[in-house]
């Protein structure tokens, strides 16, 4: 068995993680566009990445303008010929100079990968090892995007338990969640109510909450929200997914928001940590360094790698790192971070988002793998 490669391609702005594991090649491809890269380019160099590993999309993320999404549609035709993946996109302006500022691809190889469609649309990829089942789910919205935010986010849950459903799984299989709010600021609160009440109908709280990340997201739509999330389902008993307690936090349903701030998944073979997006909030949920874009960043990190070493982990194991500033002139603060403390760069998306509190000016979301 053989530990976590990570190939960075020529471009700076790719990485490319690949897991080699019992049954199935997991490839976790992050990319930015390169200065005057148009989408087309950026396309084809992850098409050639996943053609390189032989390998299936199984999910697919988008930040940018909403008005590159019919550019990027046709160029992914223009490159692939068909699509039967879920694409979420999500307005998280880039933070430089390009409209978009990056995709994010989970691939798999060595297994079949299964389509469940919604409305003849891609809405989920379904996938199996020698351990679990996967559903991920992408690029959800309510129906109809007419009724109040209370209402689309209700809808929202019940579409993804009816596809979860369709997988042979219900909520309780949620391992990971995202949600995109269209002006969070102005119905945060109110979309931790309903999320609150659907899980208590459900009896999510009597097992476990899930990783998640909610910032703000404007969508093609002009829905409320946008929803993604990926749900396992153990084969056997040697399969173990718990709640991991931040050492630096408190809980997050302490302040009425139903997460946890992270989930590890233990297989025979590999464990996965999933850590929800994370902002410079105190062991009391305060938002700590309100004005102080550095001290907030630091802040922050310390509490993403404290979790990390908690399970044993460091920057080497990281797949994944979506990061959000408030303010995108900011974004430099992050690169500042790891230089002054001699970290290596992750395979990062860096965004500019609206996020769930005015007084907050960063979060960052990290996946890491063990294969020890």
């Amino acid at each position: 068995m053989r530990n976590i490669i990570i190939h960075k391609q020529p471009y700076s702005d790719t990485f490319l993680v690949v897991i080699e594991r019992q049954g199935v090649t997991e490839s976790f491809i992050t990319v930015s566009p390169a200065p005057g890269e148009n989408l087309s380019s950026v396309i084809r160099r992850l098409k050639g990445l996943l053609e390189e590993q032989d390998a299936r999309v199984v999910k697919f993320d988008v930040f940018g303008s909403i008005g590159e999404f019919d550019t990027l549609l046709s160029s992914l035709k223009n490159v692939f010929g068909h699509v039967d993946w879920p694409i979420t996109w999500v307005e998280g302006i880039s933070c430089f100079i390009h409209p978009v500022a990056g995709f994010h691809v989970h691939a798999v190889s060595g297994v079949a990968v299964e389509t469940i469609f919604l409305d003849e649309s891609p809405a989920a990829r379904v996938f199996d090892d020698d351990f679990s089942r996967y559903c991920v789910l992408g690029n959800v919205f309510p129906v109809p995007t007419s009724a109040s935010r209370e209402e689309q986010t209700w809808n929202a849950f019940i579409t993804l338990e009816t596809l979860l459903n369709r997988a042979g799984m219900d909520l309780s299989n949620i391992v990971r969640t995202w949600f995109y709010n269209e002006n969070i600021l102005e119905w945060y609160d109110q979309f931790n109510v309903m999320r609150d009440s659907f899980f208590k109908k459900r009896g999510i709280f009597k097992r476990l909450l899930p990783a998640s990340t909610g910032v703000g997201g404007n969508n093609q739509y002009k829905a409320a929200l946008i929803a993604s999330t990926v749900a396992i389902r153990a084969r056997g008993n040697n399969v173990r997914v718990q709640e991991v307690v931040s050492p630096g936090q408190c809980p997050a349903p302490d302040y009425g928001s139903a997460f946890s701030r992270a989930v590890e998944i233990a297989m025979p073979d590999h464990r996965v940590v999933l850590i929800s997006g994370t902002a410079s909030i105190d062991t009391g949920g305060q938002t700590v360094y309100p004005h102080d874009i550095n001290a907030q960043v630091a802040h922050t990190m310390e509490v993403v790698e404290s979790i990390l070493e908690s399970r044993g982990l460091d920057y080497s194991n990281i797949t994944r790192a979506f990061a959000y500033f408030k303010r995108g002139q900011d974004a430099p603060a992050l690169y500042r971070y790891w230089k002054n403390k001699g970290k290596p760069p992750m395979p990062v998306i860096i965004m500019q988002n609206d996020l769930c509190r005015d007084n907050l000016l960063f979060e960052i979301e990290v996946d890491g793998v063990s294969l020890e």
